[in-house]
């Protein structure tokens, strides 16, 4: 079990020279469209953007906590997946400078909610537009955020596995650039690649013939099929996987089916509804914080941060 600590509040949106938010994750515009007419619509955030801040000395926790040790929380409720959300109300004013002085002039990282940040940005945009001499202290020029410690060992990251309908049967040409292994089940999988993972670029993969571990057999190799991207692009896991496995196969975005649960893995290739499954080790801190500052985006689906803040739990009203 573990306990994340964060807080919901309204962070300025700047232009983006003047930025300290780092998205990591691509949007689509089709989706940032279809949001966006939900706004204008509502002129509502119904969900928070879930931002990351570095607060080694856990300034804001000790502030958190001295408070929450003398307050019942305003709302205490259990989600379907039995995640407890306690929230309080702060409204005292010292407290509340305290924190924003913590946080302000840091970078920010998106960690959930690339979408309704570019959606929030293109809102303000709208409205600017139509007013005379604003102020910059409008409604618009905020959205609602959830703030939490990237240094905190209670934030979580999980993997996001790979399922592919479409993959060859004949797995042996994979021997040219990865150390094989066939594992028993799927227990000893995990076992295997967390520890792999500290290492080497790996992953498990799943097909109707069993299970086996992939381990990159040299990294000299992924300057040589990896042609874009920094360093830190060309060391993430899923870039490995992309440009060694479905680059080669020409398997495309859309024809991957991707989830947090390695069980959908299994069952999906158990049942023949797709060839093979790929388990991902999870993304790790250092690794977000660097493509991000980068100005790089991940490959889709790279990351899942767990457990998400509640939709509709807090509303922010702009009119």
């Amino acid at each position: 079990k573990y306990s994340r600590l964060g807080f919901i509040g309204l962070m300025e949106l700047l232009d983006e020279h003047e930025s300290k938010v780092r998205p990591h994750e691509k949007t689509h515009q089709k989706a940032v469209d279809d949001r966006l007419d939900l706004t204008k619509a509502l002129s509502s955030n119904l969900s928070s953007i879930f931002v990351c801040y570095s607060d080694r000395q856990r300034k804001v926790e000790k502030i958190f906590n001295k408070f929450i040790l003398s307050q019942s929380p305003l709302i205490d409720i259990e989600d379907d997946d039995q995640v407890r959300h306690k929230l309080w109300r702060l409204d005292d004013p010292e407290m509340i400078k305290d924190i924003n002085e913590s946080v302000q002039d840091q970078n920010l990282f998106i960690a959930d909610g690339h979408h309704r940040y570019k959606v929030a940005c293109e809102y303000r945009n709208l409205r600017l537009n139509r007013k005379n001499s604003p102020t910059g202290k409008e409604a618009y020029n905020f959205v609602m955020t959830y703030f939490t410690n990237i240094d905190s060992k209670d934030l979580q990251i999980f993997p996001m596995h790979r399922i592919v309908k479409r993959f060859p049967e004949d797995i042996t040409f994979l021997e040219e650039y990865f150390r094989m292994d066939k594992v028993k089940n799927k227990e000893d999988l995990l076992i295997l690649l967390a520890k792999a993972g500290k290492n080497e670029h790996a992953f498990g993969l799943y097909t109707l013939n069993g299970i086996t571990l992939l381990r990159l057999k040299n990294k000299m190799l992924i300057d040589e099929h990896v042609k874009t991207g920094s360093k830190d692009y060309k060391s993430l896991d899923a870039t490995i996987l992309k440009s060694f496995v479905f680059d080669k196969l020409e398997i495309q975005s859309d024809e991957i089916i991707y989830t947090k649960d390695i069980d959908d893995v299994i069952s999906m290739v158990k049942s023949k509804d797709a060839d093979a499954g790929f388990v991902m080790n999870p993304v790790k801190i250092p690794q977000l914080k660097a493509i991000a500052l980068n100005d790089e985006k991940m490959p889709p689906k790279t990351t899942y941060f767990y457990p998400k803040v509640l939709s509709g739990l807090t509303v922010y009203k702009m009119d």
